[in-house]
């Protein structure tokens, strides 16, 4: 029998990446979108693995993770964390409230096959190495459609976010357009928590925008959110308001080159199927 696997992100785009990415690699998953449903899901079903999203509001994956322990102490569950942290003693962190592994934003597809290999059980087939798809190279040439894309995003990182998905355009299109449906409303709590002195929610709202703007390959907007969320750590006052402007300014270009990017993969034919 497969693995029984639980993904847990507060964050659409990310529940949708890590459900397409786990797809890809032929399993099977049920979301949660937050520590409280995660904890009501494990009451009424059996899972053998939980990814699980560390920065989450009102109960992060720390606090679920110790409190699905304190519950089910003999239950035999792997809960494998997954943040865009990067700081020392994250691991650490991790592994002291109860989790079993760690993998980092934005997650590798060999990392995340070789933390399902460690999560087998005899009963539960792994998948010996992730289906083989064509690399998706940025053309030497653009296409002019591509151009903005081109101009403002990494075509590496688009590149990889392709081939996590299986080379599925559709799907990038379909993450493309939940990330911008995501992001005005990050970006509205980023300028409101400025306003109103509030560092955590600052903080908070930069962290997800940085993932996000990394995977979908928005690598100098991803460096201003960075910086929003590491001054937001020490404190609101060491966030210029003109730091965060410059971010929400920068995200249109992004936006732009994304839309160009999601056309250009809707217009894509599928591709053969195996």
């Amino acid at each position: 029998m497969p693995l029984r696997l639980l993904l847990v992100d507060d964050h659409p785009t990310n529940r949708m990446l890590g459900f397409k990415v786990l797809e890809r690699l032929g399993y099977a998953a049920d979301v949660a979108s937050s520590g409280r449903e995660t904890l009501t899901l494990l009451e009424q079903r059996d899972y053998d693995v939980v990814f699980m999203d560390v920065q989450m509001p009102e109960m992060d994956g720390l606090e679920t993770t110790r409190e699905l322990r304190r519950r089910w102490p003999d239950r035999p569950l792997r809960v494998i964390a997954m943040t865009a942290n990067a700081m020392v003693g994250d691991r650490q962190a991790c592994l002291a409230a109860g989790m079993n592994d760690y993998l980092s934003k934005p997650v590798q597809l060999d990392a995340l096959v070789d933390a399902l290999r460690r999560s087998r059980v005899d009963t539960a087939p792994a998948p010996e190495s992730p289906p083989s798809v064509a690399p998706n190279a940025a053309p030497s040439a653009v296409p002019s459609a591509l151009a903005p894309a081109a101009s403002v995003l990494d075509q590496r990182a688009l590149a990889t976010l392709l081939e996590m998905i299986g080379g599925e355009e559709a799907s990038l299109a379909e993450l493309i357009e939940s990330f911008l449906g995501e992001a005005p409303a990050l970006l509205d709590a980023l300028q409101a928590s400025l306003v109103r002195g509030d560092a955590e929610g600052m903080r908070r709202a930069a962290h997800t925008l940085k993932s996000s703007s990394t995977d979908f390959g928005a690598l100098e907007l991803s460096a201003l959110f960075r910086e929003i969320e590491t001054r937001a750590r020490d404190g609101a006052d060491r966030v210029p308001a003109e730091l965060v402007t410059n971010a929400v300014n920068a995200f249109e270009p992004v936006r732009a080159a994304l839309l160009a990017r999601a056309a250009a993969a809707s217009s894509a034919p599928a591709p053969p199927v195996p």
